[in-house]
Order: C-alpha cells, then structure tokens, then sequence
C-alpha cells in the first residue's frame, strides 16, 4: 500500500512530468554492490487519479483472456494507433532486486537508430526508437483498459545509462536475474511491419499460434517429442498418429490443406522471420523467465501456447519426412512450398522453445562454446543470431554458459571486439577445446550469402569484419556448420604414438602454438558443386558422375589410395556427404546401409525396391534416393572436393588453394587445411573430410609430430 505521504511525493512528479519537461534526462548512478537497477513507470495521461505504481501485467489480465489478445475479440489496433504524436510519459526509479521490487520485462529489438520518437522521462524530453515507443504505447493501453493508471517496466534502452560504459558491464552482467526476478515477461515482435515497413498478417499468424497450441495442449499432442520413441512406433500406428495431428491442425487452425492454407503458413513465416527471432539476447531473457508472454501488434499469446504450436508443426515435418518413404497417407497435404514454409517457421522458433524448456526443467547444463555455436551457425537451414553491438554475440550468452566463470570471461565494454574473440579464444585453448578450430575459416566474406531457410532467404546485416588471427572464430559474422555433432563423431587424431603439447598460447599474444602432423598437400580440385537451391536428381547425378570420371581417370596415373573400384565408389558416397547420414525419422547419423542403399538408387547402380513396372519405378526412385540427396544437400553448399598428392579424396572450404597442407592436429577429432604464410607460420583455412583417415588411420603410421605456429 501506498502511504499519504507517497502518494503525495508521487503526485507531485506527475504534475512536474506533465508541465515542465525538459531538453534530456540526466541518469544518476546505480550501486553494484546494493544490486540495483532502474525500474520504468509508464503512467496513462491525462492524470485524475494516484497512478498504481506497482501493478503488473499479469495482475491486469484475468485468466480467461490471458491466452488471447490484448483487448476482447480478436481485433488488432490499427496503424494510426501508434502515431508519433502521441505522448509517452514515465517516471525512471531506482530499486534494489535484493527487496523484490514487482515489474514486467520487456524483451524487444531496438530497431533502427534513424526513426526517433519523443517521450518525457522524468519531466525531460527525451527521444528512443520506434519500437519500444509502440510496445510503451501498447502495454500502456492494455494496462489501461483493465484499470490501472501505471506499469513498472524493465526495458534495456531506458533503464540502462547507455553511454556509461561501466554501468553496461556490470548491468549486462545481471541480465540473468533481472529477467529471472521480473513477475512477467513481454516478448515483443513489434506493431506487425516488417524490417522494410511493409504490414505483415501478424493477426492470422498470432491467431493460428493461439488456436493451434491451444488444441495441442488439451489434447496432449504439444509436448516435446522424442524423435527415437516416434521411430519405435510400426507404419500403421505412426500413420494413424501423424493423421491424427494433421487433423488437429486443420480443425484447430481453420487450415484447409491445398492452395488455401499457404496464406496461413506464409503469415507464420513472416511473423517468425520478425527481426525479434534473430535477437541474441533473446535467448537468454526467454529461458530464465518466469512467464512469458508473445506480443505482436494488441495480440498476445502466452509462450507454454506457441511452444506447443511450434511442437505441431515439427511433427508434420518429421511424419512427411517418414510417411512419404513409407506409406502413401494424406502426402499432397502439404506442397513444397508450405514444406520450406514449415521449416522456416521452426528453424526460427524451435531455439527458444528448446532453451527454454531445458532452462526450465534442468538449468544451465551447457557449456560457452556450445550455446555459441548454436547461435553463431550459418548453414543451409541456419541463421546465426543478432545483435546491436557485436560484443553481446558473447555477453549475451554468458548467462546460460556454465563454463562462464571458469573461462574467466566477463561483460566489458571497454574492450574492443577483436580483442574479446581473441580472450575467449585463448581461454577455449586452455581448457584444450581443440576442436574449436573447425569454427574458423581464414576467408569468412561469403559465409552470410550461404543462410536461407528453405525456399525464403534471410539476409544477413553487412558485418564489418575485424581483423582476427585466422584462429580465432569470428562469431558475429557467423560460423560454418562442422563436420563433427553430437551423433557423428570422428577421431583423426587418435592412436598418436608421439605426445606434444595439444595447444598453447600465451596471455596478450595473437600466435597459437598447436602439435600436428602433416598428411598431404592438396593438389587436384574438382568440379565444383551446382550453385542452385533446387537441385533435381538428375542435376545431382550427372555431377556425381562427372566426379566419378575424375576420379577414375586420376586412379589410372598412380595417384590411388584405395585400390578396388568398390573402395573408390566407396570414398565417393561417403565423401561427398561427409560420412553424414541422414536417417528416415530425420536424425543424423555415419553413413550407413540406408544411405549406400540410396546413392546407389541414384546412381541408376540398384533398382528401387518392389519397382517392378515402369511406374512403380517413377514412384519409387525419388523416394528411395531423398536419404541421400538431404545429406548432399546439408554437407555440400560452401564445399568443394579435392585430391591430395598420393591420392587421398577430401571435402574441404570451398577457399581452399592447390598446395594447402593437410594436417591432423593432436586432440582434434577432424582434419584441417593450412597455409604458409611465413617461413614457420601458418594461416588455419578450415576443417575438412579426408576418406582413410577419419578413425585415426594416418596416426597409425607413426607420423612425425611437430609444432607449429597459427597466426
């Protein structure tokens, strides 16, 4: 409760607020050690009441319409609604977290730095970006029309000194449990425009969200799956299973599948292709908070329903994946395009269901390095994380990151951003992460154009690239996707006879000291991969062919490594998937039986099964060789195959040159490209697949070990 006297004290700021704002608010500094932040007021104007400094969301929203919009029904605030001249006013407090001072936090994007909006802060004029005055104009509203006057609100821009860079640091350090301890979260996609300003369907989106988690969770079909229980199940129950969702889907979302529904699918994708998804921060904000909600526009969906949602969707994907080589079900439910759709939609919001649901249930159970690059990956259907200021690619995450504090790493932004990779590089090598090497590419300037989801790019923002030694990953400007996973694993290095130091590099120093042996020298390169996006089998076989021939013809004038044409056929089936299999139920798996199974169907070398008549054939053919055309099409683009001197058939960057030395660093599971760039120095060009070495084959040989010098 409020006493008079600060009710009095209250009323006094709003009548300054109101009648004498002034040229720019001037921040008075915060106490680390009381654990303090600043808490914004957003009041209703005009004021004819004591505003009710401490409510909060959650409290304004009775249980009936939590799960909608914003308002009753299911309209959407018109444009005109967040008009310039519309007055913000607010009131900034100082609290401590130690005494569980009640706000909501706001997770945003803050937008472009050019459209400023005009707000009073604490009787000052002061201006922030368009989109955090449209959510402070909407959560006012909301918090309006359920008749409160006030909402304590936590967000970045203005509850930060941004131009104190100490005060950053050690605010940034607490994001954790600032976002922890707040009542509610609103994540906040923005009014319903687009990067370029153009309106999306968010209303048919935030519904279909709403309508489709709502359906899953009462029937039981939104929680998280596990692929390898699916797998255990027989064609017939996984048949009625998969019907069984598609049907929910259609009644829960109104879709009807054929050329109506892709108006639904193509309104998901934009939504979730927001800038908001691709937000760094965001990951942590929405794994540690207590509840969440999803904003876009007046309409809010709370995150348990997206997250269910989302479930539903990757299921259609996964019983496509599986019935299409199975059965004949309901397949021409969903066209390729909604297929690209499909995978768009979940590749932008699995992330977060997924980190949140582990954050939730287990806590921090991942390392820097592997929340990192989950993050940072560029690939075929990967799209690294943003952010404002490319220091927070790391500070973000050290939140999550169990390692942080041992690593030694801390939010500092005094330090430039070279010299921030190159610290959690060095700290990465301490702890003898090796590994972490297949993260780098000397030649990083086209990784960005290699990002799309699908059918529907994404760009990426042009990244002003900082000059890293060639060891040192460049996170902000994105990683490539590696050769080892979690399910596929190799160990080159293994069996040294000869033991060196794994890696060394001193403080303050841009040379890494590592053990190798070298293997070969790279001297043949051949036909490049087609640069498409819709590769047709018979384009994919040619190629293979034209490799083949290559291949053969080099064999013939002694450089051969592996004797029998059955072993060459070998290595190229293994090699230009990079010994990935993809398995029916989607998983990744080495290259097994299905997948030589596969090639060899595409290759016209095996007929497909029971394809007895020329039909069955046509049928049967695209079916049994997609195993194989997905793990080409995974490993492929941004690679290319090479020979070496003796022989040895590899997959390696496509920035690879003729005379990069093939390497095997001791403790690395893969091995690399490098470079002289001196007499005893070398530049790290990237990670590759070399067929005969992969299990620590060449190790057998008792190769002489050396040390050398990245730089």
């Amino acid at each position: 409760m409020l006493t008079q006297g600060r009710e009095h004290d209250l009323m006094s700021r709003i009548r300054l607020m109101k009648s004498s704002p002034e040229s720019g608010y001037q921040y008075k500094p915060l106490d680390p050690l009381k654990n303090e932040i600043r808490i914004l007021h957003v009041c209703w104007a005009p004021f004819g009441t004591v505003p009710k400094w401490k409510r909060r969301l959650s409290q304004l929203m009775s249980v009936e319409d939590a799960p909608g919009t914003w308002k009753e029904g299911l309209k959407d605030v018109p444009r005109q609604s967040y008009d310039k001249g519309q007055s913000v006013q607010c009131w900034l407090e100082t609290e401590s977290l130690d005494f569980g001072p009640e706000y909501t936090a706001l997770s945003y994007c803050w937008g472009t730095h050019g459209d400023m909006r005009k707000i009073v802060l604490n009787g000052c004029e002061t201006y922030i970006r368009a989109n955090l005055h449209w959510a402070l104009l909407e959560i006012r509203q909301q918090c309006f029309d359920r008749g409160g006057t006030s909402i304590a609100i936590w967000a970045d821009a203005l509850c930060i000194n941004q131009e104190d860079e100490k005060e950053k640091s050690y605010q940034v350090n607490m994001m954790q449990t600032i976002f922890a301890r707040a009542q509610t979260t609103i994540a906040w996609l923005g009014a319903g425009f687009n990067e370029k300003g153009e309106a999306i369907d968010h209303s048919t989106a935030m519904t279909c969200l709403k309508r489709v988690g709502e359906s899953a969770r009462a029937r039981g079909t939104g929680k998280a799956f596990n692929i390898n229980v699916h797998d255990s199940l027989t064609d017939d129950d996984f048949e009625c299973l998969a019907k069984q969702t598609v049907r929910e889907l259609k009644l829960a979302s109104d879709m009807r599948f054929g050329s109506r529904h892709s108006r639904i699918l193509e309104a998901l994708w934009a939504v979730t292709n927001l800038t908001w998804w691709h937000r760094v921060w965001v990951v942590q904000e929405i794994a540690v908070s207590k509840q969440v909600y999803l904003a876009c526009g007046s309409f809010l969906v709370p995150w348990d329903t997206v997250d269910a949602a989302i479930t539903v969707f990757k299921r259609i994907l996964v019983y496509e994946d599986r019935m299409t080589s199975r059965v004949t079900m309901e397949s021409s439910y969903i066209s390729e395009t909604d297929h690209q759709l499909l995978i768009g939609i979940t590749s932008s919001a699995s992330p977060f269901c997924e980190a949140r649901r582990r954050f939730q249930s287990i806590g921090m159970h991942q390392s820097l390095r592997d929340i990192l690059y989950l993050t940072c990956t560029v690939g075929s259907e990967l799209i690294p994380m943003q952010a404002t200021d490319q220091r927070d690619k790391i500070f973000a995450l050290l939140g999550l990151a169990t390692d942080a504090q041992a690593l030694g790493i801390t939010p500092n932004y005094g330090m430039e951003y070279a010299q921030l990779c190159t610290d959690v590089a060095r700290a990465f090598m301490k702890q003898g992460t090796v590994d972490m090497l297949s993260y780098c590419r000397y030649f990083r300037s086209d990784l960005s154009k290699r990002s799309s989801i699908g059918a529907y790019r994404r760009s990426l923002p042009n990244i002003t690239k900082p000059n890293l030694p060639s060891w040192v990953p460049d996170w902000a400007s994105g990683v490539p996707e590696t050769l080892q996973t979690d399910s596929i694993q190799f160990s080159a290095s293994n069996g040294a006879k000869t033991k060196g130091v794994l890696a060394k590099v001193s403080t303050g120093s841009s040379t890494l000291r590592l053990s190798a042996c070298f293997v070969d020298e790279i001297q043949t390169a051949f036909a490049p991969f087609p640069d498409s996006r819709d590769l047709n089998l018979q384009e994919i076989r040619a190629w293979l062919r034209k490799v083949q021939d290559e291949f053969q013809d080099l064999s013939y004038v002694g450089r051969d490594k592996y004797g029998l044409s059955t072993r060459r056929n070998r290595a190229i089936w293994k090699t230009t998937i990079a010994d990935h299999g993809v398995e029916k139920d989607g998983s990744m798996q080495r290259g097994s039986a299905d997948n030589y199974q596969a090639y060899r169907v595409l290759m016209g070398l095996e007929a497909p099964h029971n394809a007895f008549e020329d039909d069955e054939y046509k049928t049967r053919y695209p079916i049994e060789s997609s195993i194989y055309k997905s793990a080409l099409l995974k490993v492929m683009p941004g690679r290319k195959l090479f020979l070496t001197k003796t022989g040895y058939l590899g997959l390696g960057p496509k920035e690879f040159q003729l005379g990069d030395i093939v390497c095997i660093f001791l403790g690395s599971g893969t091995p690399h490209a490098i470079r002289e760039a001196t007499k005893d120095k070398f530049h790290l060009v990237g990670e590759l697949y070399v067929h005969g070495i992969m299990d620590g084959e060449f190790m057998k040989t008792d190769p002489d070990i050396r040390s050398i010098k990245l730089v």
